[in-house]
C-alpha cells in the first residue's frame, strides 16, 4: 500500500559515500509512496536501503529482524521476482543498485524492468514526474518538507539542450 508509513532506521547510513542520497536520516516517518519517490526522483540509495529492509521484514514477518538480515532476505527475494518475470541472466546484490561486480543484468532485463514500471501506474507516474515537493516527519512529529527533482534530465524544460517533451521517465543511470 503506498500510504504504508516507514520509519528509517540506521540502514540510510549503510550505503557506499558516493552514491546518490535522498538526505535520509534515523527516526523520519514517510510513506512507501515518498519512499519509492526519493528513490526513483533523487536516486536515493538510503530510500531504497529503507524500503529493502522494511520489505524484508514484511517478508519474514518479524519487524524486529535487524535490518542487515532484512536487507539479505529482501535480496534473495528480488532475485527470486527476477527470474520470475523472465529476467533471465541477471544478479542483484544490493537493493540500490550500486555497483559490484556480481551485481548484473542484460539488455533484455532492463527492456523487461522498464515494461513492467511502465504498466504499473503508481510507478510510471512518479519515474515520469520532473520534481515532487513532500512532507516527512521525524520521531517527534515535526514535519519537515523536501523538494526531490528526477535525476534525468531529458524531463526538465528548465535544459532544453536535453528536455525531450516526449520522455516517459525512468532511470539515466549514472556508471
Amino acid at each position: 500500500d503506498p500510504e504504508t508509513k516507514i520509519t528509517t532506521g540506521s540502514e540510510v547510513y549503510d550505503v557506499e559515500e558516493d552514491s546518490s542520497k535522498a538526505g535520509l536520516g534515523p527516526g523520519l516517518t514517510l510513506t512507501v509512496r515518498q519512499l519509492v519517490q526519493a528513490m526513483l526522483l533523487s536516486s536515493g540509495s538510503d530510500a531504497s536501503m529503507t524500503l529493502a529492509a522494511a520489505t524484508g521484514r514484511k517478508l519474514e514477518n518479524d519487524p524486529n529482524l535487524s535490518y542487515k538480515k532484512a536487507i539479505e532476505r529482501f535480496i534473495e527475494e528480488m532475485n527470486t521476482v527476477a527470474g520470475q518475470v523472465g529476467l533471465d541472466g541477471s544478479h542483484f546484490v544490493t537493493p540500490d543498485g550500486y555497483h559490484d561486480w556480481d551485481h548484473y543484468i542484460s539488455i533484455r532485463g532492463y527492456m523487461i524492468i522498464a515494461r513492467l514500471i511502465l504498466e504499473h501506474e503508481l510507478l510510471s507516474a512518479i519515474v515520469k514526474t520532473p520534481q515532487a515537493t513532500i512532507t516527512y516527519h521525524n520521531k517527534y512529529g515535526t514535519p519537515y518538507t523536501t523538494t526531490m527533482r528526477n535525476t534525468n534530465r531529458t524531463l526538465h524544460a528548465d535544459q532544453p539542450e536535453l528536455y525531450r517533451p516526449e520522455a516517459v521517465g525512468l532511470k539515466t543511470g549514472s556508471t
